[in-house]
């Protein structure tokens, strides 16, 4: 055991207060003052002043001397002397007569009483042993007010808040130019047709990137539900040629009639001057559009969805399916 463990131990004890209660004086956890007291653990320094502060001495001493041995060493001190006294009802050292606190041989200068003789006084007379006719001077009276009661008036100890640092990541021209990706939402729609070719609006667009993706300029859409998972973002490449289109493809249209739609597109540009639509979702019936009412045409390069795809049943479970129903046709003919 450690002198910190055992002076923490015994002033708590000889003050009447629990790990629980002391912990809670001190602004800690219970679990810490046990630690303390069975030397598994150091105080941190603000701790220590804190103890000292609490019952009235300082920390060196609560360090580096054993408080138990009062007895064998009168002439240590605790720093009561600002405030020795805590009773109302006592007389003081200053009030009595020099005559009585001190015995007629002495010399009141050569030899003034200590507070560790107070202490060896309050702590190793026994009271049972004096005898009941013996006068008690107003020195012994003294002394038996005086106790290591903590200071409990001082204000509480609030812990320093510690500000995690901020790590700035630096954003390079590179990074910037990667984002290559210009996301509409839904909710945009209405204002993409508007101000499609508006260099300010599509400069607040949300933009990222996909390390799949070749290089170029893209844009990407909020999928509705005439595709097969709404929701998902469906990421294109700009036609500017009506050549380019090809038939059976998949396609995001911006039409003055129709609006942001997905669509299989086949070309009928050279033939009528119109594109035939169609979907995957047979809700959406098949549809012919003027190409004079189309405004973008982008072509779908790849998509992001939350929602994976429902599994295929595979060519060689039909198969066996049919084998099962004829042969329970043929058992039920029979």
């Amino acid at each position: 055991m450690s002198l910190i463990s055992n002076n923490l131990k015994y002033l708590r004890r000889i003050n009447g207060l629990t790990q629980d209660q002391f912990a809670r004086r001190i602004g800690t956890k219970r679990a810490n003052v046990g630690a303390y007291e069975e030397s598994r653990a150091v105080p941190p320094v603000d701790t220590l002043k804190i103890i000292a502060n609490t019952f009235g001495i300082t920390v060196d001493d609560f360090v580096k001397k054993d408080i138990r041995k009062l007895r064998e060493t009168p002439d240590l001190t605790f720093g009561f002397e600002s405030k020795p006294f805590y009773s109302q009802d006592e007389p003081s050292i200053e009030k009595a007569p020099l005559n009585e606190v001190f015995k007629n041989d002495e010399d009141p200068f050569d030899m003034p009483p200590s507070i560790g003789d107070l202490m060896k006084q309050f702590l190793g007379n026994d009271p049972s042993n004096q005898p009941q006719n013996e006068v008690i001077k107003p020195v012994e009276r003294v002394s038996q007010s005086v106790t290591l009661k903590p200071n409990f008036e001082r204000e509480p100890y609030v812990a320093p808040k510690v500000t995690p640092p901020i790590v700035e990541i630096p954003f390079t021209q590179n990074q910037a130019d990667n984002l290559n990706i210009q996301l509409v939402k839904r909710f945009q729609f209405n204002d993409y047709l508007v101000r499609y070719s508006d260099l300010s609006f599509l400069k607040s667009l949300v933009s990222f990137c996909l390390p799949n993706l070749p290089a170029g300029d893209y844009r990407a859409f909020e999928a509705g539900e005439d595709f097969a998972f709404e929701g998902a973002l469906l990421i294109g490449s700009l036609i500017t040629n009506w050549a380019e289109i090809k038939d059976g493809k998949n396609y995001v249209l911006v039409t003055k009639s129709q609006g942001i739609i997905y669509r299989r597109v086949y070309n009928q540009v050279k033939i009528k001057g119109t594109l035939l639509l169609s979907t995957d979702n047979n809700r959406f019936p098949s549809s012919e559009i003027s190409y004079t009412d189309v405004i973008e045409t982008w072509e779908i390069k790849s998509f992001v969805s939350q929602t994976l795809p429902e599994p295929s049943t595979p060519y060689s479970k039909l198969g066996n399916l049919v084998d099962e129903m004829k042969f329970e046709l043929e058992r039920i003919k029979k």
